[in-house]
């Protein structure tokens, strides 16, 4: 039997039951493989398909801040960068030292975090829950 004719065949529910065991055996077997090779296929063009995604549309991270920037030595052109240089040595000097003034800031920069909001959200719950 031609695998076209056992195919059509076993589409129709009428015609199955005039069947013999190794041909429903045969046709299931094919229907089986080709289902799957479909489904597989499917997903590889899916997965291309959000790779071509990812890289068209996730903008690339920008290189280092510039110089100016950046803050060395305490120093700041901004009067508000000066205050959160400020604050960051005083909590720094609190947490390492209670009571001894000997700590020096060199340099204050800001580190990209590429944690997700939730990760973060988490963190900032057990730290809250441990003070």
């Amino acid at each position: 039997m031609d695998l076209s004719t056992l195919m059509e065949m076993f589409s129709d529910p009428s015609r199955i039951g005039a069947l013999s065991a190794g041909s429903k055996l045969n046709a299931s077997l094919i229907t089986t493989v080709m289902g799957m090779g479909i489904t597989f296929a499917a997903l590889i063009i899916l997965l291309f398909a959000i790779s071509l995604m990812n890289r068209v549309l996730v903008k690339k991270p920008q290189a280092e801040p510039s110089a100016s920037t950046q803050i060395t030595g305490g120093i700041s052109a901004d009067e508000e960068m000066d205050e959160v240089v400020a604050a960051i040595a005083a909590a720094i000097d609190l947490y390492i030292r209670p009571g001894h003034n000997k700590v020096i800031i060199r340099n204050i920069r800001r580190v990209q975090d590429f944690h997700p909001r939730w990760s973060q959200a988490g963190l900032v719950d057990q730290l809250d829950r441990r003070l």
